[in-house]
């Protein structure tokens, strides 16, 4: 797997690509923990609705 991730902020991208960039850090990471840590200092959060 390329190591491609994007760089555009979260609120830019599809749920596709959202879905590929964090399973491209998984995978470059081998361990959820540490590309969950990757995440959360990324501020990115799961979705939720807007009003």
């Amino acid at each position: 797997m390329a190591d491609h991730f994007s760089p555009l902020h979260p609120a830019e991208m599809t749920t596709a690509e959202r879905v590929r960039d964090i399973f491209g850090r998984y995978h470059r990471h081998g361990s959820l923990l540490p590309a969950v840590k990757e995440l959360a200092r990324r501020e990115w959060v799961a979705k939720r609705w807007v009003d």
